[in-house]
């Protein structure tokens, strides 16, 4: 069992991973400055319906018995979190680092992508998949409905199976981090330009996505 802290655990992707980790045996912590402003407290509660021991983003969730410290590119390195973090010697990964060690280790596993249409394509798929027995787990960027009576947030499906599925972000190039067994592309249009230098840029980005399943 690890002792693992997730930064900015309130977010749409840092919660599906925290409660991930939890459902996978580990001791999960969790930070958020939106919590500290007294907002999301939905999201507070739910995660820690399901074990996730939620702190102040002030450095004093972290001790030197933390294996990792999941943080999200919503915050900055300058934050007390990160900075007692790299004070006690404790790893900062990116939250798209647990996420391609966690799609990795599944043998099917599907990949769905693209600039619009995509939280909803993974929903459809992992939901199939649910319903026919395959057990998938699922990581998405929405909430699925299907799933809002289960404990905790309802953006992952917690299932054993050897299927998982994913919403692919394209927003910072971190997908290409993701080596799938199939990908689903929605469509490809002009977006996240603070990333990209137009809209062939994207295009690339996503040919070399394909390729790599």
């Amino acid at each position: 069992m690890a002792k693992v802290g997730f930064c900015a655990v309130s977010g749409s992707g840092m919660s599906a991973l925290a409660q991930i980790s939890k459902y996978m045996g580990n001791d999960v912590y969790g930070s958020d400055r939106s919590f500290d402003q007294g907002k999301d407290l939905h999201n507070k509660l739910a995660l820690e319906n399901v074990g996730i021991k939620i702190f102040p983003q002030d450095g004093s969730m972290l001790d030197s018995d933390f294996d990792v410290l999941y943080a999200s590119t919503a915050v900055e390195d300058t934050i007390p979190d990160i900075k007692k973090a790299r004070e006690l010697n404790i790893p900062v990964k990116r939250r798209s680092d647990l996420l391609a060690e966690i799609f990795a280790s599944y043998p099917h596993n599907i990949a769905v992508g693209g600039t619009s249409g995509k939280s909803t394509v993974t929903a459809m798929i992992g939901y199939i998949l649910d319903c026919a027995g395959k057990n998938p787990l699922v990581i998405n960027g929405a909430l699925l409905k299907n799933y809002e009576k289960r404990p905790g947030i309802p953006n992952v499906v917690l299932n054993n199976g050897r299927c998982c599925v994913i919403e692919a972000d394209e927003s910072d190039g971190s997908f290409l981090n993701l080596f799938p067994w199939m990908t689903v592309i929605t469509n490809i249009e002009e977006d996240h330009l603070d990333h990209y230098k137009n809209l062939e840029e994207i295009r690339r980005a996503f040919v070399t996505f394909v390729q790599k399943a």
